[in-house]
């Protein structure tokens, strides 16, 4: 059991009839009620997670592979095509700065690459998302 790390992580948000009160929305929808998701992790003997601890941190699903290999002490790289994930281990166990500074959501299909205001890399679309929130009026870029 030294070796032992128990991750539990929550699917985003619940659909039509789910409850993800106290947030807004649902899954599919960019509200907090669709994006946001809860989960714990149980450190180990070799792995320690203090008692008690939380954080805030930004994290995708993409971060699980590259945080599960560096706890296994597989390496990805030149393994594998570029990874979207971050090994967020010491995130989650001594609250270090997490290298995730972004996640994108329901990029269209033949969305093309824009660059943000920021120099980052986005989505650019025409997509209209009033029948997401209908005070954003008739269409706007995601990213």
């Amino acid at each position: 059991m030294g070796h032992t790390v128990t991750i539990f992580s929550t699917d985003n948000g619940g659909i039509s009839v789910g409850n993800n009160y106290p947030l807004r929305g649902m899954k599919v929808l960019l509200w907090e009620g669709g994006i946001r998701g809860v989960g714990w992790v149980r450190g180990s003997k070799d792995h320690p997670v203090p008692a008690g601890g939380h954080t805030m941190a930004l994290m995708h699903s993409t971060d699980w592979l590259p945080t599960v290999c560096g706890l296994a002490g597989a390496s990805t790289e030149g393994k594998t095509q570029p990874l979207d994930g971050y090994d967020q281990w010491d995130v989650i166990s001594r609250g270090a700065t997490n290298q995730r500074t972004t996640v994108f959501h329901n990029v269209p299909v033949g969305a093309a690459p824009v660059l943000i205001g920021n120099g980052s890399q986005g989505y650019g679309t025409s997509s209209c998302l009033s029948f997401v929130d209908n005070r954003t009026g008739a269409c706007h870029p995601f990213g």
